[in-house]
């Protein structure tokens, strides 16, 4: 089954929508042990199982919202070529405000991947989908991604508690958007 939504490519990569093909890749990345502590808890189950479901959760942020993660891949495999990481935009309606995510595998990270990606997902959701407001939800010990938000053009505004645990709103505006872009 193929996932509804765009490709996107930069320079080194192609962002896509991933689907149930992905499964495999996104399980090994989702639950690395460098990678699972830095995210919320999954759902139950083992790898497998809780990855299936968060891949249906965002075939649903597709279908319902127009926005989900999409896939990282390097741009020379064509979107194909092993994932390296996952990154784009999912609607929070809790707070009725669309965030953005990023993880990159750890034998990739130090590349510049996550702020590439990321430039890609907001600049898609700000012309593309006209968004006003995009932020990112982040942990106040992961200075890594703290350090991509800024890299990005978003700043921290406040802080929320959320169910599993605080995290920092890194806040960014259309209109930013434009005058740096």
């Amino acid at each position: 089954m193929t996932t509804p939504g765009p490709t996107l490519t930069t320079a080194r990569l192609t962002l896509r929508p991933l689907d149930e093909a992905d499964l495999d890749a996104y399980a090994t990345l989702r639950f690395h042990p460098d990678v699972l502590p830095w995210l919320a808890a999954p759902p139950g189950g083992g790898p497998m199982e809780a990855s299936a479901r968060i891949l249906a959760d965002y075939a649903t942020g597709w279908r319902d919202h127009g926005r989900a993660p999409f896939g990282v891949f390097e741009t020379a495999s064509g979107g194909h070529g092993p994932m390296v990481g996952y990154c784009g935009l999912r609607w929070l309606a809790d707070l009725g405000r669309t965030d953005i995510v990023w993880t990159m595998h750890p034998a990739t990270q130090g590349k510049g991947y996550a702020p590439e990606a990321a430039r890609a997902a907001l600049d898609w959701g700000f012309r593309t989908l006209g968004l006003d407001r995009i932020g990112a939800l982040i942990r106040p010990d992961n200075v890594r991604s703290q350090g991509v938000a800024r890299k990005i053009g978003l700043a921290l505004t406040e802080t929320l508690i959320r169910p599993y645990g605080e995290r920092g709103w890194w806040d960014g505006r259309r209109e930013s958007w434009k005058s740096a872009g």
